[in-house]
């Protein structure tokens, strides 16, 4: 009986003891090796800096030590929505007579199968052959053929809708002037797909795209609409897949292109093409 109060003692120390070595501690005196630290086994987390982790052993104790680093892989674990920040793009501008190599788009939080577009209005340009290379760069490619001239926002969307875009990024501007049409490719192969008619009007109008050959014989007649593409007020872009009107296709040479008002039958804009094949 004189032995019981001993052996009640004894166990009564050894759970302190347990309870030192596995408890939770709030000294600031505590620090975890960064090896200590890893996706294994439990859990921890630092109220002070909404850190998540995970830690090696069940003798981790919670810990307020200000002498964490934080990595971009381990920011992006713990925080996946982070938004999305486009700062620059270049080169910032092009012509609407083709396709154009964008080397860098710069920012950061860009994940992998971003994707990117130009944005005006309700017109949008989707871009192809998108390079995620790291977090903070994107390179891409954007066909501008026949779209709208003036300035564009550019904006980067990740595939978990997190996004972000840089107002007024990109500049979209025509060889096309006023009376005057330019086409992409110039020269052209038919056989190699079809080129671009690029012209500006000054208001909506019905037209006709007239294409004569060298000998000024018409080879071909497209009647546009007003308000609609090839007859709306600013940029219009009109393909020709190098065939006349009875669907064969056209020797090498130089065609005239007239773009004519067919209300009034004024001539608003000529050009030339050139065929190669």
């Amino acid at each position: 009986m004189k032995q019981t109060p001993i052996i009640l003692i004894f166990i009564i120390m050894t759970l302190m003891m347990s309870m030192v070595s596995y408890g939770a501690s709030s000294s600031a005196s505590y620090s975890i090796p960064v090896e200590e630290v890893n996706s294994s086994i439990s859990s921890m987390a630092s109220p002070s800096y909404g850190i998540f982790g995970e830690a090696r052993g069940y003798d981790m104790h919670l810990v307020s030590s200000a002498g964490f680093g934080l990595g971009e892989g381990f920011l992006f674990t713990a925080f996946p929505s982070l938004a999305v920040i486009v700062t620059t793009v270049a080169p910032d501008s092009g012509y609407n007579s083709g396709a154009v190599n964008i080397t860098e788009i710069a920012g950061a939080g860009f994940m992998p199968n971003a994707s990117v577009k130009l944005v005006k209005g309700n017109e949008q340009i989707a871009a192809s052959n998108v390079n995620v290379e790291n977090g903070m760069k994107i390179s891409c490619m954007l066909d501008l053929t026949g779209h709208s001239t003036g300035l564009w926002n550019l904006a980067v969307i990740n595939p978990n809708g997190t996004s972000g875009s840089l107002p007024s990024a990109f500049t979209i501007k025509s060889w096309a002037s006023a009376g005057a049409a330019v086409n992409y490719p110039n020269p052209f192969n038919p056989l190699s797909g079809p080129t671009a008619i690029i012209y500006q009007l000054d208001s909506d109008r019905d037209v006709s795209l007239l294409l004569f050959n060298i000998s000024y014989e018409l080879i071909l007649k497209k009647d546009l609409t007003a308000t609609l593409n090839g007859g709306k007020a600013g940029d219009n872009s009109v393909t020709w897949d190098g065939r006349n009107h009875f669907g064969d296709l056209v020797g090498n040479g130089v065609y005239f292109i007239r773009i004519v008002d067919r209300h009034t039958g004024n001539v608003l804009v000529k050009g030339k093409i050139a065929v190669s094949r």
